[in-house]
């Protein structure tokens, strides 16, 4: 059995909103947390898990997602400097405070934080290869992002912004491959 998560965060959004979400049976704004007006992707999936397997599994679940974090990071550093770049990067981000404190509890940041290298990852397998379904993955991938933060649509502008500039040869294809990819997702 689980401890029982006592972080202010989950207490009064990540897994409090999922929580209410689970005994009504829908999403509904509740006009006394401010946090169910956040994006629901993370907290949908937290409404699952927790109707099925209660605070437990929604531990478990927002740790995988750290792990899948730290794993994006490394995939990251690894893409762009080559294998000991990636390791080191990883590493540096498992060790950081706020994975500490997130990955114990159910949080969503750094999972956000996941979800955002896995779409720089895929930008950059685009840029070394010009392969489009890395732009297709990396859209889907940021624009999941904005299901997660609302800070996610600086996310996906920013690398609209940057494919734009890598593709000016290449005219609007690869920025319409991303923003459709991304719009779609999100």
């Amino acid at each position: 059995q689980a401890a029982p998560v006592t972080s202010w965060d989950a207490g009064t959004a990540h897994l409090a909103v999922p929580a209410s979400y689970a005994r009504e049976g829908h999403i509904f704004l509740d006009v006394g947390n401010v946090y169910s007006a956040y994006p629901q992707m993370l907290h949908s999936v937290f409404a699952f898990i927790f109707s099925e397997d209660g605070e437990s599994g929604v531990l478990l679940a927002s740790w995988l997602l750290c792990a899948f974090a730290a794993a994006s990071v490394g995939v990251l550093g690894r893409r762009v400097n080559g294998d000991i770049a990636g390791e080191v990067a990883a590493a540096l981000f498992a060790t950081s405070p706020i994975f500490a404190a997130q990955a114990g509890t159910v949080a969503i940041d750094v999972p956000f934080v996941g979800f955002v290298a896995a779409a720089l990852t895929s930008v950059v397998a685009w840029n070394q290869t010009s392969v489009t379904r890395y732009l297709v993955i990396a859209g889907v991938i940021a624009g999941a992002a904005c299901g997660i933060r609302h800070t996610g649509y600086l996310v996906v502008m920013f690398i609209g912004i940057w494919i734009a500039f890598d593709a000016l040869d290449s005219r609007v294809r690869p920025v319409i491959t991303f923003a459709v990819s991304a719009f779609l997702a999100s």
